[in-house]
């Protein structure tokens, strides 16, 4: 039981202190989805795609979303500290 409070209070410190993005689908209840993070995270991105759902947002071997890809480059751009 120790390790299992020790694990969430290590997952909680992590997620306050990256940045967080979460890209889903807009037919995938993006907000609610995402509640939590929004409440927890110290820095948290939301990307909806629009007309998306999780199995159409990115597809192996498909063609990925260009928002998909500017948004992942923002959030890296934004807070890459090099």
């Amino acid at each position: 039981m120790r390790s299992l409070v020790r694990t969430a209070l290590f997952a909680s410190a992590l997620i306050a202190a990256v940045a967080v993005i979460a890209i889903n689908g807009a037919f995938d209840n993006p907000y609610s989805k995402t509640h939590r993070l929004w409440r927890e995270a110290g820095t948290f991105q939301n990307v909806i795609l629009p007309g998306k759902t999780h199995l159409t947002a990115i597809a192996v071997g498909g063609p990925m979303p260009q928002q998909y890809i500017d948004a992942t480059v923002k959030v890296i751009d934004s807070y890459d500290e090099r």
